[in-house]
C-alpha cells in the first residue's frame, strides 16, 4: 500500500480515538471565565443555517434516519435518530472515579462519521463554563489529535497534526457549545470535525456531559452538513 493511502487509513481509524479522548480531556478541565457566544472570528458558513442549536430537523431527511434509544438500565438514558444503512459500533465505558457508566456510539459510511459519547460527571456540574473556556475546549481537542495521529517516538513518525478552530457558539444558558475544527495532517485531505458539547441530566437525574461529532473530508462536508444537523437535533436525553 502507498504510504499516503496508508497515511489516510490510519486517519480514518484514528479520529474516533480523537473524539473519545476530547470528552475525557474535557472532564478533567479546570473552570475559567467565558463569554456566551464567544466564536474564533465569525460564524463559519457551514454552520450558518443550521440551526443545531434551536432548529427543527429536516422533514426531507427524515426517511434517512432511523432512531436508536438506549435501553440498558446500567447505561445512561438517551435517543437518538442514526443514518440508516451506516455501520454501527458501540462501547460501554468505566472509570475508576465515577460509578456510573458512560457511552460511546459510532455510525460510519467510508470517510463519514458520526459519534455520540456520554460520560458522567459531578452533580454540581450544571454549565460548561464550569469545565472550562472555548479556549480550552479547542487546545483539548487539538491537544488529543496530536496525541493519537503522531505520538512520541513512533518508527514512522507522523507529521504533526494542525487543528484550526473555525468557529464556536453557545447560548446564554451555557448548557452546550457548538464548535467546528479543520484537521490537518502532512498531505493528506483536511478534515472537518463538528461537534456538539452539553450538559444534561437523564431520568435518573445522573448527571452527563454528552458530545456529538461528525467528521467528514473537508470537500464532502457540504452536501453532509444537513443529514450531520438532523442527528444532532435529535439527540435528547430521555427516560427508558
Amino acid at each position: 500500500m502507498p504510504k499516503a493511502q496508508r497515511g489516510a487509513c490510519q486517519t480514518r481509524r484514528s479520529v474516533a480515538a480523537v473524539r473519545l479522548l476530547v470528552l475525557t480531556a474535557l472532564v478533567c478541565l479546570q473552570a475559567l471565565p467565558w463569554t456566551p457566544a464567544t466564536a474564533f472570528g465569525a460564524l463559519s458558513r457551514r454552520l450558518a443555517g443550521t440551526g443545531l442549536l434551536l432548529g427543527v430537523a429536516s422533514p426531507a431527511l427524515a426517511e434517512q434516519l432511523e432512531r436508536y434509544v438506549e435501553k440498558d438500565p446500567a447505561l445512561p438514558g438517551f435517543q437518538v435518530q442514526r443514518p440508516k444503512g451506516w455501520l454501527f459500533e458501540e462501547q460501554t465505558l468505566k472509570q475508576n472515579m465515577w460509578k456510573d457508566y458512560g457511552r460511546t456510539l459510532k455510525f460510519s459510511q467510508g470517510n463519514l462519521s458520526i459519534e455520540v459519547a456520554l460520560q458522567p460527571i459531578d452533580d454540581d456540574k450544571t454549565q460548561l463554563s464550569q469545565l472550562g473556556n472555548p479556549e480550552d475546549f479547542a487546545r483539548a481537542f487539538a491537544n488529543s489529535a496530536s496525541r493519537v495521529l503522531a505520538p512520541p517516538n513512533s518508527a514512522e513518525p507522523s507529521p504533526v497534526p494542525k487543528v484550526t478552530p473555525l468557529s464556536m457558539k453557545a447560548p446564554e444558558d451555557l448548557m452546550q457549545l457548538l464548535a467546528q475544527y479543520r484537521l490537518e495532517v502532512g498531505e493528506r485531505p483536511p478534515l472537518i470535525f463538528q461537534q456538539l458539547i452539553g450538559i444534561g441530566k437523564d431520568s435518573e437525574k445522573r448527571n452527563y456531559l454528552y458530545s456529538l461529532t461528525a467528521s467528514s473530508p473537508e470537500a464532502e462536508f457540504d452536501r453532509n452538513a444537513k443529514l450531520f444537523a438532523d442527528v444532532f437535533q435529535s439527540f435528547r436525553l430521555s427516560p427508558k
